[in-house]
């Protein structure tokens, strides 16, 4: 699998897949008593928009081919749904 992030540069997509890797490997610490993993600031997104934004930055100009190689990975439908509102 391959990284890569519209909003970051190349060494912060390395650490975004080392972590991911950690998290997958189950060596990420999770938070204390909770069975959660807390997601780095400099990983989070602030909003819908923000997030939207990171994957396809030029959406406005209604570039299908963005889409090609671009996907926002959601856990439930309904959170596919909200995300899809938003665009």
């Amino acid at each position: 699998m391959r990284v890569t992030s519209a909003c970051d540069d190349a060494v912060a997509a390395e650490r975004f897949a080392a972590w991911l890797l950690r998290v997958g490997d189950g060596r990420e610490p999770t938070a204390k008593d909770i069975d959660l993993i807390p997601v780095p600031p400099a990983m989070a997104v602030n909003s819908i928009a923000e997030l939207v934004n990171c994957v396809i930055p030029d959406l406005s100009n209604n570039q299908a081919h963005l889409f090609a190689n671009r996907a926002i990975l959601l856990p439930k439908n309904d959170d596919c749904d909200e995300v899809n509102a938003e665009i």
